[in-house]
């Protein structure tokens, strides 16, 4: 099952309601993700605000652009990885 990630937390939906993701091949499911509602959106994007806030705007636009191209690497790298956890 998967969960929604929020404030580096893995959190289920406040509903409590879930969603089956369905194998086109077929039609099986095969996992299942959070049917968030407007709660679980207000509480990501206060979480993102206080982040921003807190750590994000502090930082220089060289050194956030040095971060955001470092995850991008470490993405590049483990792409394969990735797609297999898909």
């Amino acid at each position: 099952m998967q969960l929604n990630f929020i404030a580096n937390t893995a959190l289920a939906s406040t509903s409590g309601r879930t969603l089956a993701v369905i194998d086109p091949s077929d039609g099986q499911p095969f996992d299942t993700l959070q049917r968030s509602n407007a709660q679980d959106i207000d509480h990501a994007v206060h979480a993102a605000r206080q982040c921003l806030d807190a750590v994000w705007h502090k930082l220089a636009a060289a050194e956030r652009g040095r971060l955001l191209m470092r995850l991008s690497a470490t993405v590049l790298q483990h792409a394969d990885e990735l797609a297999a956890l898909e």
